[in-house]
């Protein structure tokens, strides 16, 4: 769950119901966005379509959008590597 995954329950009466779920999930824009090496936490800035937001959590190499971004949209995330030990 903290990388926006999916939890259902096989004995839910609405199990195909929650299939799609999976399948949104697995296929469906995403919002995280893995980065090469681990930012300056405070350094990151990101963009999507062009405007600025701040709906996104940076966890170790990882950056997660609060939502996914938006079909044919512009994900720009800028960031200064941490320093390694």
């Amino acid at each position: 769950q903290a990388y926006n995954g999916v939890v259902l329950d096989i004995g839910d009466q609405s199990w195909g119901q929650q299939l799609s779920t999976v399948g949104q999930a697995t296929f469906g824009l995403q919002p995280l966005f893995r980065l090469a090496t681990a930012p300056e936490p405070s350094s990151v800035t990101v963009s999507v379509g062009g405007a600025a937001t701040t709906d996104f959590t940076v966890v170790g190499a990882d950056v997660i959008l609060g939502q996914p971004p938006p079909a044919h949209g512009t994900v720009v995330l800028s960031y200064q590597p941490g320093c390694a030990p």
